[in-house]
């Protein structure tokens, strides 16, 4: 019985104070582009070799600091297309369709809220972050970590240090989770514990090896 309790002690001891999740590839199912395509054709009266061609002309406008509803909404006005009143909503309506969250591990993620600090660590552009925003996907961490507010991307060493620093938490203390190799492998370098994301019963099954 003894033996027992320490066990459990030493468990509860060691049990991370933080899990930090990625975002696309984790929370997110795999990316399917053909509802926002479909919603653009059909509003813009586009064929799909004619998306193509404006598309990498959207490209382009986004380097030089657009946002797509912006172009898009742009192209209309110019071809004197009529959109709907509620084009912009149902715009950002099948952006969310072509990114489907994983509702396993956004579960998964609720449950952890009543045992640890739970934070979101993602490389991501600010046009994209906009959306994931108003989307209320960040509403659910404790934490947010964007790599377009801090000024570097995983897996710079730099990434973690502001991690760790906005959790106020020491590297033992978190356990990091991505489906990106490398950005685990920094992760580890910096003495973060990281999974790399399989699926969402590996992860719960990982997640309960560190006692939670």
């Amino acid at each position: 019985m003894f033996v027992f309790l320490l066990s459990i002690c030493s468990c509860l001891a060691s049990a991370p104070k933080a899990v930090v999740f990625d975002y696309g590839g984790v929370l997110t199912e795999e990316s399917d582009p053909k509802p926002a395509i479909s919603f653009l054709c059909k509003t813009l009266n586009l064929s799909s070799d004619e998306f193509a061609v404006i598309n990498r002309q959207k490209k382009l406008a986004l380097k030089e600091g657009k946002f797509d509803a912006e172009f898009w909404q742009g192209y209309a006005l110019e071809r004197k297309i009529d959109l709907p009143l509620n084009w912009h909503e149902r715009f950002v309506q099948s952006l969310r369709a072509a990114f489907p969250l994983n509702r396993e591990m956004i579960e998964l993620a609720q449950m952890l809220k009543s045992q640890v600090h739970v934070a979101l660590f993602s490389n991501i552009d600010m046009r994209r972050a906009e959306f994931v925003r108003g989307w209320g996907d960040y509403d659910l961490f404790d934490t947010c970590v964007l790599s377009y507010q801090i000024g570097v991307e995983k897996p710079h060493p730099r990434a973690y240090e502001i991690l760790l620093h906005q959790l106020d938490l020491s590297a033992g203390d978190v356990v990091f989770i991505d489906d990106m190799i490398e950005n685990v492998a920094g992760a580890k370098e910096a003495g973060i514990d990281a999974i790399l994301f399989q699926s969402a019963r590996q992860v719960r099954e990982e997640l309960h090896k560190r006692g939670l």
